[in-house]
């Protein structure tokens, strides 16, 4: 019998690559790399630029009833109590979602 040839029916530019490249890697991640870029820019200039109090300093004379509220909110998510009850919440939701917390 002979072997035929078959013809691949998937075009080159469609085709998978099977060796990862970086400018895929970029094309892939550029909103992720270009944010991340800039938070890292952005805080270095911070840090640079603004003695370490100041932004302390600043948040309290600019203190109201909401974020005072809103500071020990976030202050207490940090707790164990907090994560144990979003973990159970999950729980209910998908046992993967409560294990990736």
């Amino acid at each position: 019998m002979a072997r035929s040839s078959a013809v691949n029916p998937i075009p080159p530019s469609e085709r998978l690559s099977t060796r990862p490249s970086m400018r895929g890697f970029f094309r892939r991640n550029l909103l992720f790399l270009l944010l991340a870029i800039s938070y890292i820019v952005i805080g270095g200039l911070v840090l640079f630029f603004i003695q370490k109090g100041d932004i302390v300093l600043e948040l309290g004379m600019r203190r109201t009833e909401f974020t005072n509220v809103l500071f020990r909110f976030v202050t207490k998510m940090g707790e164990e109590p907090f994560w144990l009850g979003a973990m159970g919440l999950l729980l209910f939701v998908r046992v993967r979602y409560a294990l990736l917390l």
